[in-house]
């Protein structure tokens, strides 16, 4: 009791560095606090952004490899060879989610409009089947008409500035089929969107059909299926459930790559593409992620 005493004492005296003591404490438990929600607020948003802009939460992606009899070597393409048996494995699932998309995608293409270039992604989709995510691409300029028109190109405000186009301009598109093949193509620009960080501004949005005739794919198929989950983007062990599940799922009826053994690694990505690069494989496998 002495001890408490002369604290109280010694506090007494020395009021108004007390105060401003308490003051200091306070505020610093304030800040923690309110950075703490920010930044949790942040990271929220960065997940949804992206898994609005990327179409999904877990992705299936194609790879097949033939073997060359001339020389000894394999080719390896990059789609769903078989679209329809992947969707019917995972209706037959039960896995509930929210939407399901199709992507085909120009990953290194070339834009050219009056001798400004701009190397660009476009990235095909059935804008008609997928209205959800039309909203949420900030159309700045323009009007996302690309169910109307077939060469219809959105591409970011960066971009447009680059290449000084506006829209109704008609660019020349340079790339690779999907077999390697060089090709080009006009898109009219449809639309321009404002910048949305690293990843919007990356992404140009095009006609799935329309890309897809261009490298050379079959139109019922595509390079990448997406599963959309509502009100999924920290709940990452459930996600991790729910693609364990699609992949014993798929297991039953297409080869996969082992998802296990990327698992396992300190670097499951790298992991991943170590075992598409390997030799020890010829067909169509699939990759789910």
């Amino acid at each position: 009791m002495t001890t408490i005493k002369i604290a109280l004492r010694n506090l007494g005296r020395h009021r108004i560095r007390t105060s401003l003591l308490a003051l200091a404490i306070l505020f610093s438990f304030a800040f923690i606090t309110i950075f703490n929600a920010f930044l949790g607020s942040i990271v929220l948003n960065i997940g949804q952004n992206a898994s609005n802009l990327l179409a999904g939460h877990i992705f299936i992606e194609g790879r097949e490899r033939i073997e060359v009899e001339e020389n000894g070597e394999s080719r390896k393409y990059f789609y769903i060879k078989e679209p329809a048996l992947i969707e019917k494995q995972i209706e037959e699932s039960g896995i509930q989610y929210q939407f399901m998309t199709r992507r085909s995608t120009i990953e290194t293409c070339t834009l050219i409009f009056e001798g400004n270039t701009v190397n660009q992604g476009i990235w095909g989709a059935d804008w008609e089947k997928e209205s959800y995510f039309i909203d949420r691409i900030p159309i700045q300029e323009g009007a996302f008409n690309l169910t109307d028109e077939k060469q219809g190109l959105i591409i970011s405000k960066a971009i447009a500035e680059k290449l000084k186009v506006s829209v109704g301009d008609l660019v020349v598109a340079k790339f690779k089929t999907y077999t390697g093949q060089f090709n080009a193509a006009d898109f009219k620009i449809a639309a321009i969107t404002s910048d949305t960080g690293l990843i919007g501004s990356s992404l140009a949005y095009a006609d799935l059909a329309y890309v897809n005739e261009l490298l050379n794919l079959r139109p019922d198929q595509y390079m990448t299926l997406g599963l959309y989950f509502e009100n999924m983007n920290r709940d990452f062990k459930r996600l991790d459930g729910i693609a364990d599940q699609l992949y014993d799922e798929l297991g039953k009826k297409v080869s996969l790559f082992d998802r296990n053994a990327a698992k396992n690694e300190d670097n499951p990505i790298r992991a991943m593409i170590n075992q598409m690069k390997s030799d020890d494989w010829v067909g169509t496998r699939y990759v789910l992620s």
